[in-house]
């Protein structure tokens, strides 16, 4: 069976894989992302209702949105760097926050689950304490060139406080460690025209073939036991407050709940070294949480993830379309945030549904780019669910949870395991939506890198 290195499940939700599960549960418990309507078939529940678009359909896939303008009167979530975003401090009250949170491998519930705005990094500081939190600091203009050229950003008058790369600390590091940075890197470019984020996801041997101070995970994974392991991640995440009455509630009105972004992707390295699996993801992610389940105090996690997979690519592998895993969804379940299940897939071309891969139900639908496969720049990837699209998700991980075939799962088995509000729009919140990139690389030799960023995320209805 083809080796396939685990995604990183964590990026939907924000929140640091290593003890995620029990935080969230404490925190977010005591409180209290779509089809077009599928452009070409009104995004139904029905088994391969929209098939997968055939391979040739990419080439004509111009990374343009076919939707409408997007709705920005109802509380829809939008982000999006301009000139107002001069310093730090621009960003504390972003998504309902009270500070920016800026940190490596996070461990704190206060830098993870408060909501607002965060840069964080994933992966092994050199000689340090990986499982406590470490800082981002900035960096100089060299640097700063040379990140916004491997990512393919505009670096338009970036100001110190909006650079940000994993550095190490006295109390958590030892050697020379304390006094080292990078190589992973962020920065926030405040311009009208051609400002965004910029993530610099870089792993193995430097150029000079010096180690790097920030690389990733080794074969013991983040927590000793292989988790996460040969990964880093980078990621710039959005978390809400699900109890505000603000909430932003996708699917209330009857309407399709949407995400777009524009992203480019400017270097994409994975081919070379000794042969073994490298693979690198750009991802947008979304987290959907049910507030009368966890008012129910439910034993299940009362929460759905997504990973919309924007570019994936892999060593060795040219015809994506010949690589079964991808061209359909997948469920996932991660242990690491207490069985919390994650739709994970990619986005076809503008009209078409990406499906499941057990059942063929449509998930959501695409009206912008389809998933990329190299470099690009400024394409608009733009989904659609539906709420039928998103029952057809819950009803699929019901039958996976309860161990039964999905035609057995009646609403009876639903309100068990998603709680009485399980087909109440107004009960389904937005609780988090981020980017992230991720890079496996076992060649600890071997340079691989993904550098990339996003103009706008915008979270909403159709």
């Amino acid at each position: 069976m083809e080796k396939r290195p685990r995604p990183w499940a964590q990026l939907s939700a924000g929140r640091s894989p290593r003890g995620a599960a029990w935080r969230f549960a404490a925190i977010v418990g005591g409180l209290v992302a779509t089809s077009v309507i599928s452009v070409a078939c009104g995004g139904g529940g029905s088994a391969d209702a929209n098939p997968d678009s055939p391979p040739d359909q990419d080439m004509l896939d111009d990374g343009q949105s076919t939707g409408p303008v997007l709705a920005t009167a109802n509380g829809e979530f939008l982000f999006r760097p301009d000139s107002k975003m001069t310093e730090a401090a621009t960003l504390d009250r972003v998504a309902g926050g009270t500070a920016l949170a800026l940190a490596w491998n996070p461990s704190e519930a206060k830098t993870a689950l408060r909501p607002g705005m965060k840069v964080l990094f994933f992966g092994r500081a050199t000689q340090c304490d990986n499982s406590r939190q470490g800082p981002l600091d900035s960096f100089d203009d060299a640097r700063l060139l040379d990140v916004a050229q491997r990512t393919g950003m505009a670096a338009q008058a970036v100001p110190a406080t909006l650079r940000w790369t994993p550095v190490g600390t006295v109390d958590r590091c030892t050697g020379e460690a304390p006094w080292l940075g990078g190589d992973a890197a962020a920065f926030l470019s405040p311009d009208d025209e051609h400002g965004g984020v910029a993530l610099l996801t870089t792993t193995g041997a430097r150029e000079d073939g010096s180690k790097p101070f920030f690389d990733t995970f080794t074969a013991d994974g983040q927590d000793g036991a292989g988790t996460n392991n040969y990964l880093q991640v980078g990621i710039v995440s959005f978390r809400m407050n699900p109890s505000a009455t603000t909430a932003l509630k996708p699917w209330a009105g009857g309407k399709p709940a949407r995400v777009q972004s524009t992203q480019t992707l400017g270097t994409a390295t994975v081919e070379g070294g000794n042969g073994q699996l490298v693979q690198a993801k750009q991802q947008i992610g979304l987290s959907f949480l049910n507030r009368q389940c966890f008012a129910e105090r439910r034993s299940s996690p009362c929460q759905l993830q997504y990973i919309l997979t924007t570019a994936i690519v892999r060593r060795g592998v040219q015809d994506w379309s010949e690589v079964g895993w991808f061209r359909r969804a997948n469920v996932l379940f991660d242990p690491v945030q207490g069985g919390i299940a994650v739709m994970d897939g990619r986005i076809g071309t503008s009209g078409t549904d990406t499906v499941d891969a057990e059942h063929r139900l449509p998930l959501w639908s695409s009206q912008g780019s389809a998933t990329q496969h190299g470099t690009f720049s400024a394409r608009t990837f733009d989904v659609t669910i539906s709420f039928e699209q998103f029952q057809n998700a819950l009803k699929i991980i019901a039958a996976r949870k309860h161990g039964v075939p999905l035609a057995s799962v009646d609403a009876a088995r639903m309100v068990e395991f998603w709680g009485g509000g399980w087909n109440d729009t107004s009960q389904w919140v937005l609780l988090s939506t981020d980017v992230g990139q991720e890079v496996y690389n076992p060649d600890t030799a071997f340079r691989a890198e993904l550098g990339g960023g996003f103009r706008h995320l915008y979270v909403g209805q159709q």
